[in-house]
């Protein structure tokens, strides 16, 4: 079960049982945590490997810079992207389904409904990424496939199949960076022609949602074609 509560001036949405992981929360915002490794640091996100009395997490911090307006207008009409995907694996973990690497714990800063930042605490997963394999087996494209079937199933979508979200453990195949998304035909399409486009797993359900998406991405790539083409043509004769 989820509980969401207010700490420290965010909106914290935590698993029972949360102790553990509001634990961790406040020795963040009190700057007491051990930080392992630093995964990803630019101007908008930092993913840090952490250290707890509870063994290695996965922190996150995300603070949107680009698309204000944008996610401004877009948070009057819809439902916080995060928030829906915390509630979504706590739902499918306690189906069964224990691929997905598992969310504990999400705060947001908010302004009425603009999230203006994001602090979320994640499962740390040891294995070997997907795309540094030796060789990408037929059996590990498989599972892959057979993992994304899975999560359609229960209404979920990955919504970025690239070989660096999938790890290879000793428990089998695991996936992370979903997408709380709403899970569509359009959707689950994107998933399976992006598995064949990055990873080769032949997409083999040519269902309305593909053609729509085949449909799209070949008039945007004939779109960005011919203001190329426009463009050339203003460079030539203002030369």
């Amino acid at each position: 079960m989820i509980v969401s509560r207010r700490l420290h001036g965010y909106h914290v949405h935590s698993r029972q049982p949360d102790d553990r992981y509001l634990s961790v929360f406040n020795d963040f915002m009190h700057g007491r945590i051990s930080i392992v490794k630093v995964m990803r640091s630019n101007y908008k996100t930092k993913v840090w490997l952490i250290e707890t009395d509870w063994g290695k997490f996965v922190l996150k911090i995300f603070v949107p810079k680009q698309k204000k307006l944008e996610r401004v207008l877009k948070s009057i009409f819809k439902r916080n992207y995060y928030v829906q995907l915390i509630r979504q694996i706590n739902n499918v973990r306690k189906r069964g389904l224990k691929a997905p690497n598992d969310f504990y714990l999400l705060a947001t800063k908010k302004t009425f409904n603009y999230v203006s930042t994001y602090i979320m605490l994640v499962e740390y997963i040891e294995g070997t990424e997907l795309w540094n394999m030796p060789e990408i087996t037929d059996e590990l494209k498989q599972d892959a496939k057979q993992l994304i079937d899975e999560l359609h199933q229960h209404d979920m979508i990955s919504g970025d199949t690239n070989g660096g979200n999938f790890f290879v453990t000793e428990q089998g195949l695991r996936i992370i960076d979903l997408s709380g998304k709403s899970c569509n035909f359009i959707r689950r399409a994107e998933d399976r022609i992006d598995l064949e486009k990055r990873l080769g797993i032949k997409n083999t359900q040519k269902d309305l949602g593909y053609y729509i998406v085949t449909w799209r991405t070949n008039i945007r790539a004939y779109l960005k074609e011919f203001r190329m083409r426009l463009k050339s043509r203003a460079n030539g004769v203002s030369h």
